[in-house]
């Protein structure tokens, strides 16, 4: 056993995941060893997983490998689109970074409860533009919001421009399915059917891949505003500027994005 764990440590992993799931040429790995902070680590692996069954197999192996005399301890580093500006995505201590971008399906859209449960990889901008189709909308939006899964968003509780009037991901987190450290399924909010309490959704959302990683997630829409529109004004002052914010949000008129941009900020997106 220990000259076969010499020889190939990942052999066993490979051998259940199967074929396209496991990444460990140097120039795959470095992909996969940070994130939008720009802090780097090497992982000694990257799990592609597609089914709830290759991420629990993932920890178990992980699990196994930590326990065992000849190996050491392994690290499991969920990730999503390493668009994440907190390091949760970037992997430690040459470990296995579980990467869920495969599992992007939309499992179900209820228009008429106004509920998705959908994959942990499901980039947000498509999860949007499903909600858009039922006149629904899923205002969460971060600034990635073009390659940001999901699965990310909620580990992070990721905010966005739109967070001052409409909240940020927690607020729509019904549930979630996860593995836990012990390779266990658990379950939680309305995806929990034997409502087993307490309700750990809340925990769950902004644990950064700590607790767990997402197989399953369930979250609500709200009604599609009946209207929208963009207005541009422009200040030869600063103080100027930031009074009329005041004076905007003190008449009670919340506006879904309101964004101040300086004049060199200006001018270099102009020039650019």
């Amino acid at each position: 056993m220990t000259a076969l764990w010499h020889r190939d440590p990942l052999r066993p992993l490979r051998r259940i995941l199967g074929k396209g799931k496991l990444l460990t040429a140097p120039e795959e790995l470095v992909l996969y060893g940070f994130d939008a902070t720009g802090f780097r680590g090497r992982p000694a692996a990257v799990v592609m997983a597609e089914s709830t069954r290759d991420i629990q197999a993932t920890v178990k192996f992980a699990l196994d490998a930590g326990s065992a005399v000849v190996s050491p301890r392994l690290t499991v580093t969920p990730r999503g689109a390493g668009s994440g500006l907190s390091g949760g995505s970037v992997p430690v201590e040459g470990g296995i970074v579980l990467s869920c971008e495969r599992m992007r399906s939309i499992i179900s859209l209820d228009p008429d409860r106004r509920i998705a449960v959908i994959q942990p990889g499901v980039v947000t901008s498509s999860l949007q533009e499903a909600a858009r189709r039922h006149q629904l909308f899923y205002p969460p939006d971060p600034s990635s919001n073009s390659v940001s899964t999901i699965g990310g968003n909620v580990a992070e509780n990721a905010g966005g421009l739109r967070c001052f009037k409409y909240g940020v991901t927690g607020h729509y987190v019904l549930g979630v399915e996860f593995v836990d450290g012990e390779a266990e399924l658990r379950r939680t909010g309305i995806l929990d059917e034997e409502g087993v309490e307490p309700d750990l959704t809340p925990l769950m959302v902004g644990s950064e891949g700590t607790l767990g990683v997402f197989t399953r997630i369930a979250l609500r829409f709200i009604p599609a505003p009946e209207a929208m529109m963009a207005l541009s004004a422009f200040f030869l002052e600063t103080e100027a500027a930031l009074t009329t914010v005041e004076e905007i949000i003190s008449r009670g008129w919340i506006p879904s994005v309101l964004e101040y941009i300086d004049h060199k900020a200006l001018k270099a997106a102009a020039e650019f």
